[in-house]
């Protein structure tokens, strides 16, 4: 009994290690960062209530793909690259484990809150006789967040504002 005490408290130990070795990791970067990755999680954390509360009427707006802006100045250039990293920061800090949709919306609501303008997409692929699917954010077809090896091979959904049909 004593033995399964002390093995409970060096499993607890190394959790507690792993996270004070996120935090000091994060605590090495700027404070506009750190500002930046906690309205990633909040947002994140608000389209995963909508998701699993099934309360689309709040992120289907965020669907709709405007045009992309014809130039970023370089302070929005590196707005954007801080956004694309918060984005693979937040799967490593967020208690939830925030899936490619959730990112893509995340990423999308924040850009556009500082008025850079990307475009959402969503693929499917099939595989195995299973189908896959996946989103992704791209600006002038770079993609800002949710690359995964093989994208190419998702057949993506087009047409006329597609995400701006009732279909969710």
């Amino acid at each position: 009994m004593r033995l399964k005490q002390n093995f409970s408290i060096f499993v607890r130990g190394k959790q507690t290690m792993r996270l004070i070795s996120k935090f000091k990791k994060l605590w090495v970067w700027p404070w506009k960062f750190k500002l930046l990755l906690l309205e990633a999680i909040w947002l994140s954390f608000l389209n995963e209530f909508y998701l699993k509360a099934k309360i689309y009427s709040t992120i289907k707006s965020q669907h709709f793909n405007h045009p992309n802006s014809s130039n970023l100045t370089d302070q929005e250039i590196k707005t954007m690259l801080m956004v694309s990293k918060s984005m693979k920061l937040l799967e490593k800090f967020a208690p939830w484990k925030p899936k490619c949709y959730n990112r893509v919306l995340t990423a999308k609501k924040m850009l556009s809150k500082r008025n850079i303008h990307t475009r959402m997409h969503i693929g499917f692929r099939k595989i195995n006789d299973q189908f896959d699917g996946h989103a992704w954010l791209t600006y002038k077809d770079r993609i800002v967040t949710g690359f995964i090896k093989g994208i190419s091979e998702f057949n993506k959904l087009e047409g006329k504002d597609f995400l701006q049909k009732e279909i969710l």
